[in-house]
């Protein structure tokens, strides 16, 4: 992400207009988040199992019921799917994790 004002903004405009999802986020590979909506400087994913099968793999994941999330402090259903510019490149060259929470 080149832009992390940019990615932010668009993932805020993701968030407001579809009431399905309650948070969007864009991790690195490490699963630190690069930009998300709601916001969340600092805060990082890294440690959640459907980011890993996120990275390592190249369909969409999707993760168990979070009962408190880090980011939005809700319940919610998370999605993930890793961030390549090639779907087929192996995990070290794939960008990150976007991930969008189901709201429930």
């Amino acid at each position: 992400i080149r832009s992390t004002d940019r990615c932010a903004g668009y993932l805020r405009n993701l968030v407001n207009d579809t009431p399905l999802f309650g948070a969007a986020i864009v991790t690195d590979r490490s699963g630190a988040v690069v930009c998300s909506w709601p916001e969340a400087p600092g805060a990082t994913l890294g440690d959640r199992d459907y980011i890993r099968r996120a990275l390592e793999g190249t369909d969409l994941v999707m993760g168990p019921l979070i009962l408190k999330g880090r980011i939005t402090g809700a319940s919610a259903l998370p999605f993930a799917r890793r961030l390549a510019s090639n779907p087929a490149a192996p995990p070290a060259e794939c960008g990150g994790v976007i991930v969008l929470g189901l709201d429930l």
